[in-house]
């Protein structure tokens, strides 16, 4: 049970890694983009401007940090050049604020219906990188596209819900086990 608790780990840690440079390569224009991934030239300087995240989301502030070390100690931060990633715990109903206001760079952990709501209000810029809509296509994501047709968000994970018995507790007030 502990190693499939580290797989699940693994496998949201990737996603949001995953979430973290597709929500920064959006914010990029095509040619800040073609900037930022090609090598500089023997004349050119090889530093640019450092890159800070605000991250709007529903994660508590413990799971943020935590995000935020693993991601900054990555290559993909290093090489976009991120130096800081700030995750604000809002409530969903704010996010549509955030949107319009630009306050926002990447919606992290919000729920299918929340991202539609941006989406059709007009709040989510489309997601036109051919990399990120392959990598989606091939972990099995959800791909949502907007009235347009363009992709709008791709939705990476998916919850499960279930619940869980204390069988000591039942046996000792002699109470049946719940079956649903």
């Amino acid at each position: 049970m502990a190693s499939l608790r580290v797989l699940a780990g693994i496998v949201v840690l990737a996603v949001v890694v995953a979430g973290l440079l597709a929500g920064f390569r959006l914010l990029q224009a095509p040619g800040e983009r073609e900037e930022a991934t090609r090598a500089p030239t023997a004349t050119e300087s090889p530093t640019r401007a450092p890159v800070r995240l605000t991250v709007v989301t529903r994660l508590a502030p413990e799971e943020g940090e935590a995000l935020k070390s693993r991601f900054l100690a990555s290559d993909i931060a290093k090489s976009y050049g991120v130096v800081d990633v700030v995750f604000l715990k809002e409530d969903v109903s704010k996010w549509p604020i955030y949107a319009s206001e630009g306050r926002a760079d990447l919606f992290l952990i919000g729920g299918y219906a929340v991202y539609k709501d941006l989406c059709d209000k007009g709040y989510l810029k489309p997601i036109r990188d051919p990399e990120v809509i392959s990598i989606a296509t091939s972990v099995g994501a959800q791909i949502y596209r907007g009235a347009d047709g363009s992709v709008c968000f791709i939705a990476v994970s998916r919850t499960i819900f279930s619940y869980t018995v204390n069988t000591a507790f039942l046996s000792k007030y002699n109470l049946p086990e719940p079956t649903s």
